[in-house]
């Protein structure tokens, strides 16, 4: 069984739907043999017309940028443009 496979045997083997939505994309998108790891290749899919492209996995955005954003939620549209 290659790394692949026993990705998307231990995410379809979870409880709940996110690692089923997990092992499927991992299945349709990830190359072990291409750059970046199975989430990175997820989140640059470009099949916005497959049923999971909503729901599959990204990254969460950094603290700082979500910070930053509250911070600034309350200037003035001039400044934060």
């Amino acid at each position: 069984m290659d790394k692949r496979d026993q990705l998307i045997n231990k995410h379809k083997n979870t409880n709940g739907l996110r690692g089923k939505i997990n092992a499927k994309c991992a299945e349709c998108i990830y190359d072990s043999f291409q750059p970046g790891n199975w989430r990175q290749q997820v989140e640059a899919c470009t099949s916005p017309n497959c049923p999971l492209y909503e729901v599959r996995p990204v990254s969460k955005p950094k603290r700082l940028a979500t910070k930053t954003q509250k911070a600034c939620n309350g200037l003035p549209e001039i400044l934060t443009a």
